[in-house]
């Protein structure tokens, strides 16, 4: 899955709040900071971990307002061995 999250979504810990969720659920795939102020996020695992992850996502961080998440569906192809947050 990738999931683009808009709103106060950077400098609230938004990433490492991801992280942890992912990590939790056995996702693997990473998050990043986008240079437009959105937050990027590639995942792949079971579709019910997914889908409590993006519930997760779509409240964000206490300091964090998402004002949207857009989301599209692609193909696992297994090719993360972790979470990570990119730079």
């Amino acid at each position: 899955m990738k999931l683009i999250i808009s709103g106060r979504v950077q400098n609230v810990g938004f990433r490492h709040f991801v992280k942890k969720h992912a990590q939790e659920r056995d996702i693997k795939g990473y998050v990043k900071n986008k240079e437009d102020g959105t937050i990027e996020i590639i995942g792949e695992g079971e579709e019910k971990n997914i889908n409590e992850f993006i519930e997760k996502c779509e409240q964000g961080p206490l300091r964090s307002q998402v004002d949207s998440v857009d989301r599209d569906e692609e193909e696992a192809k297994k090719e993360y061995a972790e979470f990570r947050i990119k730079k």
